[in-house]
């Protein structure tokens, strides 16, 4: 089943927003160490450059994430049911193992707080520039 695109695509697409993400977050952290808001010196303006920097990453693997959803989803409901035996549909394939059903649940109940980081909390509405 390792062996499979659509398995091998998604797996690629979390080591990425994996990668993407730690690189955030070494940003912020050098940005919260040296953030000083009283200082004009040129580290100040370079570090607050890095906050758009570490906001878009979030930013573009947060809507990464919610696509990655949908192709979930259609892995599930109609590739994977071929390739396991005894499964028809997804929620044969979702119970072949204990992790099935868990990952569908924090799948989906990550999108409603992606839609509020990526709405509500960013200062700027714009999603893609």
């Amino acid at each position: 089943m390792f062996a499979d695109h659509w398995i091998i695509a998604q797996l690629i697409s979390k080591i990425c927003s994996i990668l993407l993400l730690l690189t955030a977050l070494s940003t912020s952290i050098r940005i919260m160490c040296n953030w000083k808001p009283d200082s004009g010196s040129e580290l100040q303006i370079q570090l607050e450059r890095q906050t758009y920097l570490a906001s878009t990453i979030i930013r573009y693997v947060l809507i990464f994430q919610i696509v990655s959803l949908i192709v979930f989803i259609f892995t599930v409901n109609n590739h994977l049911p071929g390739l396991i035996r005894g499964a028809m549909c997804a929620s044969g394939t979702l119970t072949v193992n204990a992790y099935g059903y868990p990952l569908l649940y924090i799948k989906l109940f990550a999108i409603p707080f992606y839609a509020v980081y990526l709405f509500i909390l960013l200062p700027n509405k714009n999603l893609f520039f």
